[in-house]
C-alpha cells in the first residue's frame, strides 16, 4: 500500500460510538517505520493493535507480535536495571514465538546501553 502526501489510512478499529473517524498522516506513519521521531504511547498502542489486526486479516498473525510499548518505557523506569526489559522482551519471545520488532526503541535502548557501558 502506497500513500501519496497528505493521504490519510484509515484504520478499523473497535471504540466507543463517540468515536467516528480515527487518522494516522502518512508522516506519523515514516516516523513509526524509520524512528524519524518519538510518539506517545497510546499512538503506538493503536499502531500495535492495528498491525496485529492487519496480520490477522492477511493470515499473517502466526508470523508477526508486537509488544506492549508501555512496558519498554525505559525513561518511565530506573535505567540502573535493565533486568525486567530483558524479561519481559524474553517471555513474550518465547510465549508468542513469532518475529518481533522493537524498532521505535532502538535508537533509545543504545543510548542506555552506552550509558550503562560507561560506568
Amino acid at each position: 500500500m502506497i500513500l501519496k502526501e497528505k493521504q490519510y489510512l484509515r484504520l478499523k478499529l473497535e471504540n466507543g460510538p463517540e468515536v467516528i473517524n480515527f487518522l494516522i498522516a502518512p508522516e506519523c506513519v515514516k516516523d513509526l517505520l524509520v524512528g524519524g521521531a518519538w510518539l506517545d504511547y497510546s499512538i503506538l498502542q493503536v499502531w500495535c493493535t492495528c498491525m496485529h489486526r492487519l496480520c490477522i486479516e492477511t493470515n499473517k498473525s502466526n508470523v508477526f507480535g508486537f509488544l506492549d510499548p508501555t512496558n519498554l518505557s525505559f525513561k518511565s523506569k530506573s535505567t540502573m536495571n535493565i533486568e525486567p526489559f530483558k524479561s519481559y522482551i524474553r517471555t513474550r519471545l518465547r510465549d508468542m514465538n513469532k518475529v518481533c520488532y522493537l524498532a521505535p526503541f532502538l535508537m533509545e535502548a543504545l543510548e542506555i546501553n552506552r550509558h550503562l557501558s560507561k560506568g
